[in-house]
């Protein structure tokens, strides 16, 4: 904490005129995903695609309740408006959690947006595909048999904490919006026990015969198709599910 997080909390501190230990940006996702549009994102196929359309959702909802530059009152009036409109939108609140989630679950990420937006000139169309295609994939095989082999193998307090740690950040993207920058930090746990697959693939076979094998289903079950829902957004031409 001495090294990472005390340089920033000075920084901050001096900024601000007043003691800050790490930012928060609750009130960004507040106003993104508990608006009167549908959640916002900043990826590629499941977000606005310029800035011109963010622009224009932007302009369909309600408006900052305070200037950007004060960004203790604009986070905090920020919150309390979210907070306002679910409680006025109750049931569209809950509809919106299974896709905040897939939002979060969605295989691509900002490499394939800058590559669809030509942020790197230069590379072959073939090149693009190729890195689009494999993280894509590489995504999908982190999520699917992590999952699977955390409800297959998990046990202990290793296994309770980092489940803990999952349905902890899931639930609370399920509340406000999701974006696939907060995946990242979650993939290596689930990396653990998809190596585990990998590693003992007999053991992994001996555990599914056991009472874990309704679970692994439930957790496939669940998962799958989050992940899947903005899958083919990552090519043009195709939209999500």
């Amino acid at each position: 904490m001495g090294l990472t997080v005390a340089p920033y909390s000075i920084h901050a501190t001096e900024k601000f005129e007043t003691f800050v230990l790490s930012d928060r940006t609750l009130g960004q996702m507040m106003w993104l995903g508990n608006n009167d549009f549908k959640p916002l994102t900043f990826d590629y196929g499941n977000g606005q695609l310029s800035q011109r359309a963010f622009k224009r959702t932007k302009n369909t909802g309600r408006k900052p309740c305070a200037k950007r530059s004060k960004a203790f009152e604009l986070d905090a009036c920020q919150v309390d408006a979210g907070k306002q409109w679910i409680l006025a939108n109750k049931a569209e609140f809950f509809r919106r959690m299974p896709m905040r989630v897939a939002q979060l679950l969605n295989p691509h990420s900002l490499l394939t947006r800058h590559l669809r937006w030509n942020r790197y000139p230069g590379i072959p169309w073939w090149l693009t595909e190729g890195l689009i295609a494999t993280q894509a994939l590489a995504s999908m095989v982190v999520l699917f048999l992590g999952a699977a082999g955390l409800a297959l193998r998990g046990k202990g307090g290793r296994g309770i904490v980092i489940a803990g740690i999952l349905v902890y950040h899931v639930a609370a993207i399920a509340a406000l919006a999701g974006l696939t920058r907060y995946r990242v930090p979650l993939e290596p746990l689930l990396m653990l026990f998809a190596a585990g697959i990998f590693a003992d693939p007999r053991g992994s076979l001996k555990a599914l015969r056991t009472w874990r094998a309704p679970l692994v289903g439930l957790t496939l079950l669940v998962v799958v198709p989050l992940v899947l829902w903005y899958l083919p957004a990552g090519w043009p031409g195709w939209r999500s599910w």
